[in-house]
């Protein structure tokens, strides 16, 4: 049995997430809807989130910078914006320029961010219908619609992260029920939407097989 516990708060752990919510907001756009194309705006509890999310171990842990969470959970009711939330999160994981890993200490003794490198971002929903329509489909939007939009080779299969010469440097995709295509992928950070429907045997198998690639990048933590 799964049991889901939440960490108590404290308030010590150096983090990332002012620069990713700066960024965020700096690079993306909210999606189709009333918002469109407006810059992204991030709330008091979505920026908070970020916060929580992107905690690093402090500079004196034997771990100092590694993340302090890999798996990360929000429940919200309808309407708030989750799935808009996890395509701009995934578009800081994708962007050559994303501060989403630690690359060292200021001399404030904070956490100074820098991209992933060669990312690979699997995006999965119960069907291939769901994700494109989801989160996948609100990264493709923002990626297309960004200022940096340039810097993609974006399609509906995949969205391709390009290096300074043009060529691919690391990729977005949906992800359904099909988890033989997913094994031996190096995951930098992946997303399920609406996992409570991921409920079939082929649904578990495939969400069991994404959760132990992560592991396998390890500098990109």
């Amino acid at each position: 049995m799964t049991v889901l516990q939440v960490p108590a708060l404290n308030l010590d752990y150096p983090t990332l997430g002012p620069a990713v919510a700066d960024f965020i907001e700096s690079v993306c756009v909210f999606g189709p809807g009333s918002r469109q194309d407006e810059p992204a705006e991030l709330d008091d509890e979505k920026r908070a989130l970020l916060y929580r999310f992107y905690e690093v171990m402090p500079r004196d842990h034997k771990f100092a910078g590694q993340r302090r969470f890999h798996r990360c959970a929000i429940e919200v009711r309808k309407g708030l914006a989750k799935t808009e939330f996890a395509g701009w999160v995934a578009f800081a994981e994708l962007h050559p320029d994303g501060p989403v890993r630690c690359d060292g200490w200021d001399a404030n003794g904070n956490p100074v961010g820098r991209p992933v490198n060669s990312p690979y971002i699997p995006m999965m929903a119960r069907t291939e219908e769901q994700v494109e329509e989801l989160a996948f489909g609100v990264l493709k939007y923002v990626a297309e619609h960004s200022p940096d939009a340039d810097l993609f080779d974006i399609g509906k299969e995949r969205i391709i992260r390009l290096d300074p010469r043009g060529r691919a440097d690391g990729f977005a995709t949906p992800v359904s029920n099909a988890p033989g295509a997913r094994d031996g992928a190096r995951t930098t950070f992946q997303h399920f939407d609406e996992p409570h429907r991921l409920i079939l045997p082929r649904d578990l198998h495939t969400h069991e097989t994404m959760i132990q690639n992560l592991g396998k990048r390890h500098i990109e933590d």
